[in-house]
C-alpha cells in the first residue's frame, strides 16, 4: 500500500479557501471602500451645489422640488421590478435576460411617465400646492430617459468592479449641478433644479452606453424570472419609500413648503455622516455574499468586518456633524436656514449608526430572502409612521424629528438582530468589535465640547470658516490619533484600521 500525507488534500483545500476568502475580502472592502468614496463624494458635489443654489433660490423653492421628487421616488418604487438586482443574483445571464430587462425597464419608464402625469393635479390639490403639478409633468422627463439606461452596465458590479459606475455617477453629478446652478443663476427659479435633474439623467444615460459589453434588444421571453425574484424586493423597496417619504409629504400638508425646504436641505447634510453608506455599501456587497452564499463561514466573517470598517468611517463623521450643526448650516447656507440646523443635530450622529446594518440587505438578497427585507421594512415603517405623527401631535415641527430619531435608534437594532440570525453571529457582536471607534468618537467629542456655544451668527464668512474649519481638524485628529492609540494598545488586531491603511495604500499607489 502507498503511504500518503494525512490531511494533505484537506490542508491545502482549507489553505486554498483561507486564500481565497482573504482575497475575497480585500475585493469586498476594496469595492465598498470605492462604493463609500462615490456616495461621499457625490454628496459633497450635492452639498457644494445647494451652497450656491441656497444663496440664489428660496426655501420654499427647495420644499417643492422635494416634495416632488418624493412622489417620483415612489412611483419610480412601485414601477421597478429590480431587474438588475435580479441579473446580478444568477449564476450565468444570456441575452435573452438582458433583452427582458431592457424592455421591462423601458414599459415600466413609459407607465410611471403615464401615471405622474394623470395624478399631476389631483396630488397638487390634496397638498394644496397648486405649482407641484407642473412640476411633477416636468419631471416625468427624467423618468422616461432613465427607462433606456443599458442593463449591461450592470455586469461591472456583478464582477465587483465599481470604476466604471463611479466614473458615471460622479461625471453625471458635476454636470446636473453645473446645469442647475447655471439655470438659477439666469431664471432665479426652482426650474433650475429641475433642469438639472434632467441634464443629469442624460449624462447617465449617455454613459450608461459607452463602453458597455453588450448591447440589449426587445424581448419578454425571461420575463417570470425576473418579476419572481424581484417580486418581494419590489415590496421591500415599495413599503421602505412609502414609509421614508411620509415625513416630507406629512410636512408639506401640515406646515409650509419653506419649512419642508429647510427639512430636505438638513436631511442632504445629515447624508454626508454616511455618504449613503447603507445602500452604497449594499451594493458592493451583494453580488460579493452572491459568491459566497453557500459558506457560512466567510459569509460571517466578512459580514462582520464590514460593521467594522463602517462604524470606524461613519461614527466620526455623523458624531462632528451633529455637534457643529448650527455653524456649518450658518456657514453653508446663510442665516434663512435655521429649521435645518435641527435636524442635523439630532439626526447625524443616529444616522451614522445605520452605517451597522450595511451589509444586511446585501447577505439577505444574496441568500434568497428578499421576503425577510419586506416583513422588517414593513414592521419600521409602520413604526416611524407613528412616532413621526405622534411627534407632531405633541411637539410640533420638533417633535417630529425627535420622532423619527426614536425610530432612528430602532432600525439599526433591528439590522442588528436580522443580521445576527443570518449569519449566526451574536446580536451586539458588531458593536462589541467596534469599540476602539465608539470610544474614539467619544474622544473626539470631549475635543471639539470647549469651543461650542459661541456666537457664529456675528462673526464675518471668514471667520466662522477658519473657526469651523479649525474645529473640525482638531476633531478629526482626535479621533484618529486615538483609534491608532487603542489599535496598538491592543496589539495592531486585523480590524479597520488595517483595512483603511491598506486602502489609503492602494489609492496612493494609482
Amino acid at each position: 500500500m502507498t503511504a500518503h500525507p494525512p490531511n494533505d488534500d484537506g490542508e491545502g483545500r482549507k489553505a486554498g479557501a483561507t486564500r481565497s476568502s482573504a482575497a475575497l475580502g480585500r475585493r469586498v472592502a476594496g469595492s465598498a471602500g470605492l462604493l463609500w468614496l462615490l456616495s461621499m463624494g457625490l454628496r459633497l458635489i450635492s452639498t457644494l451645489s445647494m451652497l450656491v443654489l441656497a444663496r440664489v433660490l428660496v426655501p420654499q423653492d427647495f420644499g417643492l422640488v422635494a416634495l416632488a421628487a418624493s412622489i417620483i421616488v415612489i412611483l419610480d418604487v412601485m414601477t421597478n421590478v429590480q431587474a438588475g438586482t435580479a441579473i446580478i443574483q444568477m449564476r450565468n445571464p444570456d441575452k435573452a435576460l438582458f433583452d427582458t430587462a431592457f424592455t421591462l425597464n423601458i414599459l415600466r419608464g413609459a407607465l410611471a411617465a403615464v401615471l405622474l402625469c394623470a395624478l399631476a393635479y389631483p396630488l397638487a390639490d390634496f397638498m394644496e400646492t397648486p405649482q407641484l403639478a407642473p412640476v411633477l409633468m416636468a419631471l416625468s422627463g427624467p423618468l422616461l430617459v432613465n427607462a433606456f439606461n443599458n442593463p449591461y452596465f450592470i455586469l461591472f458590479a456583478r464582477d465587483l468592479d465599481f470604476r466604471a459606475e463611479t466614473r458615471r455617477r460622479v461625471t453625471a453629478a458635476v454636470v446636473g449641478s453645473l446645469a442647475s446652478i447655471a439655470l438659477a443663476l439666469l431664471f432665479r427659479s426652482y426650474w433650475a433644479l429641475i433642469g438639472g435633474n434632467l441634464v443629469q439623467a442624460i449624462a447617465m444615460l449617455t454613459l450608461s452606453w459607452w463602453r458597455v459589453p453588450g448591447r440589449p434588444g426587445l424581448s419578454l421571453a425571461r420575463w417570470r424570472e425576473l418579476f419572481g425574484f424581484g417580486g418581494w424586493l419590489l415590496v421591500q423597496q415599495m413599503v421602505q419609500q412609502i414609509g421614508l417619504k411620509f415625513d416630507y409629504f406629512f410636512i408639506g400638508r401640515v406646515l409650509d413648503p419653506a419649512t419642508l425646504g429647510a427639512y430636505h436641505v438638513g436631511n442632504q447634510v445629515n447624508q454626508l455622516a454616511t455618504g449613503d453608506a447603507v445602500p452604497a455599501l449594499s451594493k458592493a456587497l451583494f453580488p460579493a455574499f452572491s459568491v459566497i452564499n453557500d459558506d457560512p463561514e466567510r459569509l460571517r466573517r466578512n459580514y462582520l468586518e464590514v460593521q467594522i470598517i463602517s462604524a470606524a468611517i461613519a461614527l466620526p463623521a455623523g458624531v462632528g456633524l451633529g455637534f457643529l450643526a448650527e455653524p456649518l448650516v450658518l456657514l453653508l447656507f446663510g442665516p434663512g436656514w435655521g429649521k435645518a440646523v435641527p435636524v442635523v443635530q439630532i439626526m447625524a450622529p443616529l444616522i451614522s449608526l445605520q452605517a451597522l446594518g450595511a451589509g444586511v440587505d446585501g447577505m439577505a438578497m444574496a441568500l434568497g430572502r428578499t421576503r425577510t427585507l419586506a416583513v422588517r421594512q414593513g414592521l419600521y415603517i409602520a413604526a416611524r409612521t407613528a412616532l413621526v405623527t405622534g411627534g407632531w401631535l405633541l411637539g410640533g415641527y420638533i417633535g417630529i424629528i425627535l420622532g423619527r430619531a426614536v425610530a432612528g435608534i430602532i432600525y439599526p437594532a433591528y439590522n442588528l438582530a436580522l443580521g445576527a440570525s443570518l449569519t449566526g453571529t451574536r446580536m451586539l457582536q458588531p458593536l462589541a468589535a467596534a469599540w476602539r471607534s465608539f470610544l474614539a468618537a467619544a474622544a473626539m467629542a470631549a475635543a471639539i465640547l470647549p469651543f461650542l456655544g459661541q456666537d457664529w451668527a456675528a462673526m464675518s464668512w471668514f471667520t466662522l470658516a477658519t473657526t469651523l474649519g479649525g474645529i473640525s481638524a482638531l476633531g478629526a485628529v482626535a479621533y484618529a490619533t486615538s483609534h491608532l492609540l487603542l489599535w496598538t494598545l491592543s496589539g495592531r488586531p486585523a480590524g479597520a484600521e488595517q483595512r483603511i491603511l491598506e486602502l489609503i495604500a492602494q489609492v496612493t499607489r494609482r
